[in-house]
């Protein structure tokens, strides 16, 4: 099947052009957009209030992988052994210290959410924007939990 070509017959270009709204020949808003044909990146179009949470969010979850690796640290200092049995099963197959496990699993895992941020903040699509958020405040959450757990194993909190 044939597409249909929409235009009437005997119009031209610039007269569809101009019945749309927009001028030909000139830098119009109505053909380059509000940027008047220039590059803007990614963050300018976010608003501010997204990206402020999405960067706060990141920095949380960077905080808080940073006292659990030191509170970790502290925990195995004072004889205390490891939990996570994930942790413990890839430390063994890799045969690494648990500490040099979770250190690597912890940088893995910020450069992963680095990743999760920089899409939520480029894109342009609300949803996925607001999925990043999502997911960033979660692991932000979880993040929070762990090293609130990690204080009262070590007796600092």
């Amino acid at each position: 099947m044939k597409p249909t070509n929409r235009r009437v017959q005997g119009e031209s270009r610039s007269d569809l052009a101009q019945s749309l709204g927009s001028s030909t020949g000139n830098n119009s808003e109505g053909e380059n957009g509000s940027s008047g044909g220039r590059f803007v990146p990614g963050l300018a179009r976010l608003s501010g209030r997204h990206l402020s949470v999405i960067v706060a969010l990141f920095s949380l979850i960077t905080l808080f992988s940073l006292m659990d690796l030191v509170t970790s640290f502290v925990a195995y200092r004072q004889g205390l052994a490891e939990g996570n049995p994930m942790l413990l099963g890839s430390s063994q197959i890799m045969g690494l210290s648990v500490f040099n496990a979770l250190a690597g699993t912890k940088l893995a895992f910020v450069l992963g959410m680095m990743g999760v941020a920089l899409m939520g903040a480029w894109s342009r699509n609300s949803t996925v924007t607001k999925m990043t958020v999502a997911m960033l405040g979660s692991f932000a959450v979880v993040f929070a939990m762990v090293s609130l757990n990690n204080l009262v194993a070590i007796g600092m909190f």
